[in-house]
């Protein structure tokens, strides 16, 4: 199945990309996905960064399962001041 993958801030700048379809088995995970970009897209920091997650512009936890044209957003954490 197919999901799309939105980066933003550290997590584009690691990937080098702000977003990109990846293709992924039933019953993928968000933190699944997380790993397989890190692998794809050689951006091992990705791994390393507390990241938040939405599946169609709401927030989930990295277990949620993907579901065929799920849109997921990596969010890394932000300061204010």
């Amino acid at each position: 199945m197919k999901v799309r993958a939105l980066f933003f801030a550290q997590v584009r700048d690691a990937a080098g990309v702000g977003e990109r379809e990846f293709e992924v088995k039933e019953g993928t995970t968000v933190g699944e996905l997380k790993e397989l970009v890190a692998d794809r897209l050689e951006a091992g920091s990705v791994k390393l960064l507390p990241l938040r997650f939405a599946v169609n512009e709401r927030f989930v936890e990295a277990g949620y399962l993907l579901r065929e044209a799920d849109t997921v957003a990596f969010l890394p954490p932000v300061a204010g001041g």
